[in-house]
């Protein structure tokens, strides 16, 4: 519901910044351009004002690995509640985009998608191999 609301928004804002060129063109009265400008401004303001929490969290997260050396971000974000809060917001959104994102590739380029889900899936075992410990010196030698 969220996606098709903000949807929705973005065409007014935008159909109303037309119709204001679309008379000022018409007319020739310059006052209609400023007009237009008021709903691109606001769309600028929204997409600001996402940018800005998202760097805010940034900050907070590099402020407790700089205070909390070695341990998780999230240990510390569990013990003030509006930390987790902002937390929490910015991994649902993240991911609600992402999945987003995800089915409509799946849709409109099958192909990239597939090429997508292999790269995650050689990435995840990289991962799970740099986890594994070496095997001690001695089983090198033997083998």
């Amino acid at each position: 519901m969220d996606k098709k609301i903000s949807f929705l928004f973005t065409v007014v804002l935008v159909s109303a910044a037309l119709i204001f060129l679309y008379v000022e063109k018409l007319t020739h009265e310059e006052f209609f351009l400023h007009l237009a400008a008021i709903p691109l401004e606001v769309l600028l303001a929204v997409f600001i004002v996402d940018m800005i929490y998202i760097l805010n969290f940034i900050q907070d997260v590099l402020l407790v690995k700089e205070t909390h050396p070695g341990k998780l971000f999230i240990e510390e974000a569990a013990q003030r509640n509006v930390l987790m809060k902002k937390s929490r917001k910015v991994l649902e959104d993240g991911i609600k985009k992402f999945l987003d994102y995800a089915i409509e590739l799946k849709e409109k380029r099958p192909e990239m998608f597939e090429d997508l889900l292999d790269d995650y899936v050689q990435c995840a075992e990289l991962c799970l191999l740099e986890r594994q410990p070496a095997p001690p010196d001695d089983e090198i030698s033997r083998q």
